[in-house]
């Protein structure tokens, strides 16, 4: 796949979390952040069941999903109305700007392998600790991400992400 130049991407103002990229990281679908697995039409897949009935790792796991189907409606479903991110390089992005950038035309699908390291829950608050794995330009990329979610309603919504570039050998 070619993808376009960091250059052409900053048109897309702040939205820079996902378009964010560090010495040993690009995580974009824009950028070429691509790995396995393939996201399949399981009825059973997390992105089809109703987020109540999820555990915060589930949670995580369709919204990785939804960002790599560019799934926006699937997205701000499992996004609290106050969501924010921080960005490998320290940028802070709010949901509305997460959102436009994912309706982007120019944005491609992609995808990534997530692993979930830890989950906590404490009530009606979580942390989910994840690593998200790509290779791009034949080099693995890393990502360590925390998602700390609460609970509304009996639903585990996504109130903040921060992205940290795990650098890897070569």
């Amino acid at each position: 796949m070619r993808l376009p130049a960091i250059g052409s991407l900053q048109r897309h103002g702040t939205r820079r979390s996902v378009l964010a990229l560090g010495s040993a990281l690009a995580l974009s679908p824009a950028l070429g952040f691509v790995a396995a697995p393939a996201f399949g039409a399981d009825p059973a897949s997390p992105s089809t069941q109703p987020a109540r009935e999820q555990s915060p790792a589930g949670v995580v796991a369709a919204f990785v999903e939804a960002q790599g189907r560019l799934d926006t409606a699937r997205m701000t479903a499992l996004m609290a109305d106050d969501y924010v991110e921080i960005s490998p390089l320290g940028a802070i992005d709010a949901r509305r700007d997460v959102i436009g950038f994912f309706s982007d035309p120019a944005v491609r699908p992609y995808m990534v392998k997530l692993s979930v390291e830890q989950e906590r829950e404490w009530a009606a608050t979580a942390l989910v600790i994840a690593t998200l794995t790509s290779e791009v330009d034949g080099k693995q990329r890393l990502l360590r991400t925390s998602y700390f979610l609460r609970r509304s309603a009996g639903s585990w919504l996504i109130a903040a992400v921060q992205y940290t570039a795990v650098r890897t050998p070569g």
